[in-house]
This record gives structure tokens, C-alpha cells and sequence, in this order.
């Protein structure tokens, strides 16, 4: 820059126009690549399509894809990401061809073997992918996915034990995901031990007040209380439920057993009311119309719910009680058969899980399993050790065809939806 000296001081000469317009454009240019650097940076990007992966978002995983394409050296993520475009997409298969192409390279092996587990298990497949997640939690022992995903294979494989302890170390590792406690509150409670389905519940709630799944976790923690006669703490979960059949279903029993019974019976009313059959309102409905010496309308009540749950004890129970009031000892003891026949059914459920639980790679004892599932009504617990069954023996036929004819499952969500579903 041209300087000119004026008596003892410096002056400096004033930039031309052109001098201005280029320091801006300087600037500008430096501005520019400063908030756009991340952008490009393809680091930066793979590290932005990893959380996209978290969360799912095909759009995003898209826009990444196509900023990796431009660095050769990145295919191995290009891959990666490409892969799980395809497992989004629900084409496993596709995925599992891009994912074995970058398992062998370290920046991505860890994804790629934790995701290759997770097309696996959407292939009905879970023995294989147990086999690559432990390979991925042997590689990062502490990589979150991997974890998540092998629960997942266990439970598939009936292995609820060893589902529990990866659950239990997705917990240890991000102690403010509200997903396992939530998932760890339905094994339990599907197993029957309440007390911990409680623990896991109240823990989903606490770490996510306002998780997408919270109506049902109320709902559940709500019958797991009434399971262990837990009523008034019951009823105050219940509170904050929306209603719903099942919701004024739960709250009919639990304001029964604290004495309220025209709250009761009004519960029950509308639990009817939402869902014609449904269980527990039926239920309720004929245990105070017997307790009320009507035993006409309570007949109809329990019939109706004897009809359409055919396995569920209670009902003929109290069915069973209105005939021995009506005389008619005949129906009374045929109510009392079929309960003794369900009870049977049940015990057996629990000495076989038992037996899973001790045998692993027994294909027989899970078809035994699914086949005394199906007898009790419980298609989706059926159709899980069906699976489960094939997974160990792909070739076993009378699995293959029950499954095929097996009833639609209810609509509750799966456990991997569960650990699927996006945090707070």
C-alpha cells in the first residue's frame, strides 16, 4: 500500500472503489467457507448421516449420500448409508449386500455389522444376527445400537433373560433413554413379574414424561399395580391416561377392589360402550349384576365375554358362579372344566419358557411353546416362537405350515418398534 509522509505523521491514501469491492468479496468469500465448510466437509457429512440413520430420515440420508459421492476415498460410507437407505426402504436384502461390502473397512465396520444385524432380524433371521452383533459389540463394547439391536434378537429368539441384560446395558450406557425401561416394563410383565414391570415403567415415565408411547405405558403400569393389588396407586396412573376401553376397563376392576362400585360399574359402561366385547368391562358388568341378584343380565354379560375370549378363566369363572346360582349345576361344572383345561394350558406355557430359557438352540421346545400359545389365543406370542423355531431350523415344516394359518396377531407394537420409537 502506497504511504505518504505529511509533516511528522503518516497518512495513508484511500482505497480506490475496486480495492473495496474486492476486501468485501474477500470477506465474503472467507464468511463463505467458514459456515459453509461443514457442508462439504465429508466427515462432517457422514457423522450428519449417522443421525439421520438415528432417526430415519430418508431425505437427509439422501442429501448426505450425495455430498460422500464426491470423495472417492468415502465409499466404504457411501456404502453404509446407501445400505441403510435400503433397510429403510424394507429391502434387507439389498442392504445386507451394501453392508458386507464396507464391514471389512474400520471407519465403518461397527455400523455395518450392527445394521447387517438389524436386516437380519427383519428377515426373520435372528440367529444370524446375533452372530454379527456380537462381532460389532466385540469391535465397540459400548456402541448403543449394537446392544439395542441384539435385545431385540434375544426376545425374538425367546431368550428373555439375555434380552433383559442388553437392555439393561442400552440403560447403563445412556442413562436418559426412556426405550428399554419401556420395552424391559413388557417382558417383565408378559412373564409375570410385576414388581419389576413397575420399576421399568415408572423409569420410562420419569426419563420421558411425554414419550409417544405414553398412554400405553400408563395403561400397563396400571394393570401391572393391579396385578399386585396396588389399587389407589393404580387408579392415580390411570388419571392421567386418555380414555379408552382398555384404560375404563383397568379403571372398572381397580375401582371395584377400593370399594367404589357405582364408579365401577360406570367405568364398565363406557369400556362397553368403546369396544362391544370388551373383556374386562363384560367382565365387571357381570360380577355386579351377580352381586346384585340379577343373575339374567349377569349371565348375558359373562356368556358374551366367555364367547368371544374363549380362554380367559375369569370369565367362566364368574359364569360358572352364576349357573350354581341358577340351579343349573351341569353348565356350572362345564365352565369349571374349561377353566382347569386353561390352567393346565398355562402352566405348561411357563414350563416350557422355562425350558427355552435353559435350552437356546432347541427349534422343538419353541415350536411346543408357540403351538400352546396359539391353543391360549396369544397369537402374537405364538407367531414369536414360531419364528423363533425357524430361526433355529429353517427346514421344520410343521412350523413353516402353522405359521402360514396362524390368526392375525393383535396390534400392539413389537419390540422393536418400541426401541424404534424416536426419542424425546
Amino acid at each position: 500500500m502506497t504511504e505518504l509522509s505529511h509533516n511528522s505523521g503518516r497518512l495513508q491514501r484511500k482505497p480506490s472503489n475496486w480495492q473495496s469491492i474486492g476486501l468485501v468479496a474477500s470477506v465474503v468469500i472467507v464468511c463463505s467457507l467458514v459456515f459453509l465448510w461443514p457442508k462439504t466437509n465429508p466427515e462432517a457429512s457422514f457423522q450428519r448421516g449417522l443421525v439421520a440413520l438415528e432417526s430415519r430420515d430418508v431425505p437427509a440420508l439422501h442429501r448426505e449420500l450425495q455430498i460422500l459421492r464426491r470423495y472417492p476415498k468415502y465409499e466404504p460410507q457411501v456404502q453404509l448409508l446407501r445400505g441403510a437407505v435400503f433397510l429403510v426402504g424394507q429391502d434387507p436384502q439389498s442392504a445386507l449386500h451394501e453392508f458386507d461390502r464396507c464391514s471389512v473397512h474400520p471407519a465403518t465396520r461397527v455400523y455395518a455389522l450392527t445394521l447387517a444385524g438389524e436386516a437380519f432380524c427383519r428377515m426373520d433371521r435372528s440367529e444370524r444376527a446375533i452372530g454379527v452383533l456380537q462381532q460389532a459389540i466385540g469391535f465397540n463394547p459400548n456402541y448403543i445400537p449394537a446392544h439395542r439391536a441384539l435385545a431385540i434378537a434375544y426376545y425374538d429368539t425367546g431368550s428373555h433373560d439375555l434380552a433383559i441384560g442388553e437392555l439393561r446395558k442400552v440403560a447403563e450406557l445412556d442413562p436418559t433413554d426412556h426405550r428399554p425401561h419401556r420395552v424391559l416394563g413388557t417382558i417383565h410383565k408378559s412373564d409375570g413379574r410385576y414388581a419389576e414391570a413397575v420399576q421399568d415403567y415408572r423409569a420410562s415415565l420419569r426419563l420421558s414424561p411425554r414419550q409417544p408411547t405414553r398412554q400405553a405405558v400408563l395403561l400397563e403400569l396400571s394393570q401391572s399395580l393391579a396385578r399386585l393389588r396396588r389399587y389407589p396407586e393404580a387408579l392415580k396412573f390411570l388419571d392421567q391416561a386418555q380414555g379408552s376401553a382398555d384404560i375404563w376397563g383397568c379403571r372398572a376392576g381397580c375401582e371395584y377392589h377400593v370399594g367404589h362400585k357405582t364408579a365401577a360399574r360406570e367405568a364398565a359402561m363406557k369400556a362397553v360402550d368403546l369396544a362391544p366385547n370388551h373383556l374386562e368391562g363384560l367382565i365387571w358388568l357381570g360380577i355386579l349384576e351377580l352381586e346384585a341378584g340379577r343373575l339374567v343380565p349377569a349371565a348375558q354379560y359373562l356368556e358374551r365375554a366367555a364367547k368371544t375370549h374363549p380362554r380367559d378363566a375369569t370369565a367362566r369363572k364368574h359364569l360358572a358362579a352364576v349357573y350354581q346360582r341358577q340351579g343349573n349345576k351341569k353348565a356350572a361344572q362345564e365352565q369349571l372344566n374349561l377353566i382347569e383345561t386353561h390352567r393346565n394350558l398355562q402352566e405348561k406355557l411357563t414350563t416350557l419358557r422355562e425350558q427355552a430359557e435353559k435350552r437356546p438352540q432347541d427349534a422343538s421346545v419353541r415350536y411346543e411353546l408357540a403351538e400352546t400359545a396359539r391353543e391360549l389365543h396369544l397369537y402374537r406370542l405364538a407367531k414369536t416362537w414360531y419364528q423363533a423355531a425357524l430361526t433355529l431350523n429353517p427346514q421344520h415344516q410343521k412350523a413353516q405350515q402353522a405359521l402360514a394359518t396362524l390368526p392375525q396377531p393383535d396390534k400392539s407394537p413389537s419390540t422393536a418398534a418400541q426401541l424404534s420409537q424416536p426419542l424425546d
